[in-house]
C-alpha cells in the first residue's frame, strides 16, 4: 500500500522573468505514521538535475472517545448470578471510519461483549 497520494494543481507552466509562481501541493495520507516522499521539479531545457523537495507529515488515525469518560463502569452492588447490563458509548470524532475490537481478559472470563 502506498504511504500517501500527492499531486499538484499545475504540473507544468511558465515563470516569467524576475517573478515567481505558486503551485498548490495536495497530500492525502494512506497509512498512519510518519511519511516522507520526494517530489521533483525539472526545468525544461536545463541539463541540471531536478530540484528535489521532500513532502513530510505525520498522519493520525481516528479520534475515539468513550462515555463514561472516567473509563470506569460501576456495577455497584449486584446479586450473585444476576445479569446486569451497562453500556459504553464509543464516539468517533473523525472524518474517517474507526474500526475497533474489544477484548476481555482471559479466554475463560465470565464477561462477554456483544457488538
Amino acid at each position: 500500500q502506498m504511504s500517501a497520494i500527492y499531486s499538484v494543481d499545475e504540473s507544468e507552466g511558465l515563470i516569467p522573468p524576475y517573478s515567481n509562481k505558486t503551485v498548490k501541493v495536495f497530500f492525502q495520507p494512506q497509512k498512519i505514521g510518519h511519511i516522507n516522499l520526494p517530489m521533483y521539479f525539472r526545468m525544461r531545457g536545463s541539463t541540471k538535475p531536478p530540484l528535489e523537495v521532500t513532502l513530510c507529515g505525520i498522519s493520525q488515525g481516528p479520534i475515539v472517545t468513550l462515555e463514561p469518560k472516567n473509563s470506569t463502569i460501576n456495577f455497584g452492588k449486584t446479586l450473585v448470578l444476576t445479569l446486569v447490563e451497562k453500556k459504553i458509548k464509543l464516539n468517533n470524532e473523525s472524518l474517517i471510519p474507526a474500526p475497533f475490537k474489544i477484548t476481555i481478559r482471559g479466554k475463560n472470563s465470565p464477561f462477554s461483549v456483544d457488538c
